[in-house]
């Protein structure tokens, strides 16, 4: 028997092949074949080609599946306008109403800004004024401001700019 090096696709394709292999060669009635299962191979190019892209580069977005859609659709979204941003603050870039979808999800919004919470990569603060940002309290590369709700994404895009999150809130009993 011969065996092959292969990666973790590989592994997942011929697990899959396999157990699909098992259950129709026993017929639906046991979980053991009567015979020896072949593993499959491409004739011309040999046993199973390497060109395969690793798992990761597979996936690209996201799925959504509704109680309420038909068993066979599954709605695909891609990946959010402002990757920098946290889910929250991306339903808000997002939003027709974006001072009133913040307000609702329990941000704190001063006139047309949004108080966050900045993840940079320096101390250095002073781009942000260009933006009309209002810092707040900053403890080394976090810092707490309010941003306008349409320069969020702007923000985002900047090299400084590791992140941009919901602000911590304390927990009230």
């Amino acid at each position: 028997m011969k065996t092959h090096k292969v990666s973790f696709g590989h592994c997942f394709i011929i697990s899959t092949a396999l157990a699909v292999s098992m259950f129709l060669s026993a017929g639906c009635t046991s979980g053991v074949p009567s015979q020896p299962v072949e593993l499959p191979t491409d004739a011309a190019a040999g046993p199973i080609s390497q060109d395969m892209p690793s798992p990761t580069k597979m996936i690209s977005g996201t799925a959504e599946v509704s109680s309420q859609a038909s068993p066979n659709k599954v709605n695909v979204t891609k990946r959010p306008a402002c990757p920098k941003l946290d889910s929250q603050l991306n339903q808000i870039v997002a939003s027709t109403d974006p001072s009133g979808m913040a307000a609702s999800l329990g941000l704190r919004v001063d006139e047309s800004k949004v108080l966050v919470r900045l993840v940079l990569t320096s101390n250095e603060v002073s781009f942000l004024k260009e933006f009309g940002v209002e810092p707040g309290s900053q403890t080394g590369q976090e810092i707490q401001a309010f941003v306008p709700l349409d320069k969020l994404c702007a923000i985002a895009d900047l090299e400084q700019v590791l992140a941009i999150r919901v602000p911590a809130q304390g927990i009230l009993p």
